[in-house]
């Protein structure tokens, strides 16, 4: 079965899922008050996206044996300045989260990162992953090395 979702749907779904929004949403998704996403850096295991249930069992999140500075980074699930701004129309709409550093002071263990992920909060190794997307290549983290990455959620 197909569906489709109109550009005001489109814009609802991001800015009531990722923003928080009320405007659109009657109730709200994601309570403006309520609880942080976690953006974290990991590996595949198999193919992400073939288990829809639990897709963080087919991530290796970096620093979950031994951190050495990693964390999942703070997203609010708000539009403030640290959270997910209203979408913007362009093609299509999207939504991009500020630009967030992972810092390390040693090699993590697990290391090596392929992608970035959006879990549902910011404890390491829990929820699932919502969605991410490939870094341009592997990155393997020692001692001062760090990682900016920013997070846009496109729906097309």
């Amino acid at each position: 079965m197909a569906g489709i979702v109109w550009q005001k749907g489109q814009r609802a779904f991001v800015d009531g899922l990722l923003g928080g929004q009320s405007n659109y949403l009657t109730p709200v998704l994601v309570p403006t008050a309520g609880g942080n996403w976690g953006l974290g850096l990991g590996t595949r295991v198999g193919g992400v996206g073939s288990n829809a249930g639990d897709a963080m069992a087919q991530i290796i999140e970096v620093g979950t044996s031994v951190q050495a500075g990693y964390g999942r980074q703070v997203i609010t699930r708000d539009q403030t300045t640290s959270g997910w701004p209203a979408a913007t129309l362009a093609t299509y709409y999207q939504s991009t989260a500020p630009q967030v550093t992972f810092s390390f002071t040693n090699p993590p263990t697990p290391n090596g990162a392929t992608l970035w992920f959006l879990a549902g909060s910011t404890v390491l190794g829990a929820d699932n992953a919502l969605f991410g997307a490939d870094l341009a290549a592997t990155r393997t983290f020692g001692n001062g090395d760090s990682l900016r990455v920013t997070s846009t959620f496109a729906q097309s």
